[in-house]
């Protein structure tokens, strides 16, 4: 077989197909966690749908649809011990072993190996292996219990990564194969981490009776979280989900799966409104912490005093404020909880300054915390207002594995005034996590442009908070900023006010008119132009609404990668996935972790690869001064920066900042969405395709406007409790 890429995973869906030559176009999810699914084409006569399969070829670029896997053999997926044990001996259980080595043991001694090995240790010195590779398979071996072995033997030839085992496994401990074997679907409910689509690959493999009622209950429930994912909203209509299941799924009952999982309080009634007991419960914990709030008031400066100490702040920092930014102030001083909203531009920040100085000249010991979404904004908070902010994840100290915080109810924050910046970005879950910490807060500043996009997960909590009508908000209106990046400042608050006829591309915003298929071209030269003119790659953010179009995130980074990094014979590169990871390379963390001090979004630069282990290569990046190593699952968090989404983006601002416009993402380009990509700019904006398109979407709304109970809630609760 002719040496390609290959890619593993099973057939979603079939676009197209040929019946005369069986060419075909499919949805592929693929096993990696790099990316769930992806378009295939080549020619296969039968798809098996509950099968595995090995596809090999070669990823392309397609001009119009973007970045495809085109395959030239299928192979099905066998399982087998020899698989498992590989992988299990590749796993992080075995340091230093990787799955050549892990080969080199199997073919030493076959299919009993952890067992020879435990009866004679000295067998490990008939294999070809590293003295600390020995070391570390006899430590592994010895480390892990009989049970272990046989969960993990048992399980990783059905798919499992040893990461999921090792989740199942501490949930379950001696009973894990007896209770996964009853019910497979059960994971889903109870293991962080492990979704409907794990189970049913799972369930398949095992050879599980599909027709289960656990099945249906697993589906129902997915089909709500996927509704949720899906559109943004909190709730499914009862009648729409309803019609949806018994179209697709008619061998099963709804009324008896919808009632059994109403008795596991997975999915919870209200009138005519379903929702995943998550977003149920996290609807009710804000409505009665906002109600409640606070435990403690913090005393209330006087109007004269407030006066004395914004004159002082005004001469220390050579700024005056105007009678809506002291109103503003003054709001939050003598409230509890307050929202102060606003573009860039108005203020918020300096406001936000004023606020901090005023109270730590007041209370010389206050404790505040500054947070915010996203590292990037956390980071860019704290350098503009002085004070150390933390991402919201951090701050609660989070626990990935479970998806838990340390501080709650039971454990709440040390703080007393809590400020939280970019809250639009915040949605309905996490605030609810951040609220059961704020038993001791007893001061809430929220901060957010309503104009920005929601929040990626469920919820628009920074609207339905502004329209209870029972939260002081302030509204900033007037543009202060007429310096660095004002046209782009002008050229946003434009389009909030529908002033479409005003708006100018000139100064600081360019727009490039170029044919689509000419855009990627364009935006190369713009590029390579900025670097002769000195910029590095650092001050120049591509923004791009889709990963796999034409002229999407996955091409775009390959070209400005072969553009500004490319192959040298100084720099070691590193192929994982469809990434060809290069010392200098500009990347993207993608997860949140707490214990390495990256969050989700931070951006930072390759410096080094090692790897002289080839079955353990080592990717270290600087993000701004922190140096964090990658290997094994890692590197799944990892993924190119030259250009990122437009929602990855949120909370940032760069210098230049270039986004492509053109016909294969249109349907995603709305008025919300090029709101925040062009508010990402601090001074030089560059739009590169049709500026007929662009005005045409700029006058767009979202088609769907996301549903939420959360101001209802807030309303009624107000109601019954006067």
């Amino acid at each position: 077989m002719p040496k390609h890429e290959k890619i593993t995973g099973y057939f979603e869906r079939v676009i197209f197909y040929n019946e005369q030559n069986y060419y075909t176009v499919a949805s592929f999810s693929v096993d990696s966690p790099l990316f769930d699914e992806m378009i295939v084409v080549g020619y296969i006569k039968d798809i098996d749908y509950d099968q595995n399969y090995h596809l090999y070829g070669d990823y392309t670029d397609h001009t119009t649809y973007g970045q495809q896997f085109k395959f030239e053999n299928v192979e099905k997926v066998k399982p087998s011990d020899e698989a498992s044990l590989i992988r299990f001996l590749s796993s992080t259980l075995f340091p230093s072993i990787g799955k050549k080595s892990a080969g080199v043991i199997y073919d030493a001694l076959g299919d009993d190996l952890i067992q020879k090995i435990k009866d004679d240790p000295s067998i490990i010195n008939s294999i070809s292996i590293s003295d600390k590779q020995k070391e570390s398979l006899l430590s592994g071996i010895n480390n892990s219990s009989h049970d272990f072995d046989a969960i993990v033997n048992y399980f990783v030839s059905f798919g499992l990564s040893i990461n999921q085992i090792m989740k199942i496994e501490k949930k379950y401990t001696k009973n894990t194969i007896e209770i996964v074997t009853n019910n497979p679907y059960q994971l889903m409910e109870e293991i962080s981490g492990i979704g409907f689509k794990t189970c049913e690959k799972l369930a398949i493999n095992m050879g599980f009776d599909l027709k289960s009622h656990h099945r249906a209950e697993a589906i129902l429930i997915n089909n709500v979280l996927e509704h949720m994912a899906r559109n943004g909203d909190t709730y499914v209509y009862l009648d729409l989900l309803q019609k949806d299941f018994e179209k697709k799924y008619s061998d099963y009952n709804f009324i008896d799966a919808f009632l059994e999982v109403q008795k596991r309080r997975m999915l919870m009634l209200e009138g005519d409104k379903v929702y995943h007991h998550t977003q149920f419960d996290s609807e009710q914990i804000i409505t009665s912490v906002i109600h409640s709030f606070p435990n403690q008031s913090l005393d209330k400066p006087s109007d004269k005093k407030l006066e004395t100490l914004l004159q002082n702040i005004e001469q220390s920092i050579n700024i005056t404020y105007d009678e809506s930014q002291k109103a503003a102030i003054k709001t939050f001083m003598h409230s509890d909880l307050s929202i102060l909203t606003g573009g860039p531009g108005t203020g918020k920040t300096t406001i936000i300054n004023a606020m901090v100085q005023i109270y730590k000249e007041l209370y010389p010991t206050i404790r505040i915390g500054l947070t915010a979404p996203t590292g990037r904004a956390a980071k860019r908070l704290g350098e503009l207002s002085g004070t150390e902010a933390f991402t919201i994840h951090s701050l609660l100290k989070w626990d990935l594995d479970n998806n838990t915080f340390k501080y709650n109810y039971e454990e709440p924050l040390d703080i007393d005034i809590l400020v939280i910046d970019e809250f639009s970005m915040v949605d309905q879950w996490l605030f609810a996590r951040l609220l059961e910490a704020c038993a001791n807060v007893k001061k809430i500043l929220i901060v957010g442009d309503e104009n920005q996009l929601p929040s990626v997960l469920p919820g628009a909590v920074l609207r339905d908070l502004i329209q209870s009508d029972l939260i002081p908000v302030v509204k900033l209106e007037t543009i202060y900023r007429q310096k660095d990046g004002s046209s782009v400042i002008y050229l946003a608050d434009d389009i909030v006010k529908s002033n479409y006829d005003a708006i100018r591309f000139e100064d600081d915003v360019r727009f490039f008119e170029t044919p689509n298929d000419h855009v990627d071209h364009l935006i190369l030269q713009i590029v390579e132009q900025y670097i002769n003119y000195g910029y590095s790659i650092n001050d120049i953010q591509l923004l791009a609404p889709m990963y796999k179009n034409a002229s999407g995130i996955n091409i775009l980074n390959k070209k400005i990668q072969q553009l500004i990094n490319p192959a040298h014979p100084d720099k070691k590169d590193f192929k994982y996935g469809y990434h060809n990871f290069r010392e200098g390379d500009k990347v993207l963390q993608l997860k949140n972790l707490i214990d390495l001090d990256v969050s989700n979004g931070d951006i930072g630069f390759i410096i080094e690869i090692d790897d002289s282990n080839k079955n353990d290569v080592r990717i270290t990046v600087d993000f701004e001064g922190n140096i964090v190593e990658y290997h094994d699952e890692l590197l799944s968090y990892l993924t190119y920066a030259y250009c990122i989404s437009i929602h990855k983006a949120q909370g940032s601002e760069y210098p230049i900042v270039i986004i492509p416009i053109v016909n294969s993402a249109s349907y995603m380009l709305r008025k919300r969405l090029l709101y925040t990509a062009i508010t990402r700019s601090k001074k030089n904006l560059l739009l590169v395709g049709s500026q007929s398109l662009f005005l045409e979407r700029i006058s767009k709304a979202d088609d769907h406007i996301r549903l939420s109970s959360l101001s209802e809630s807030l309303k009624q609760y107000t109601m019954f409790n006067q």
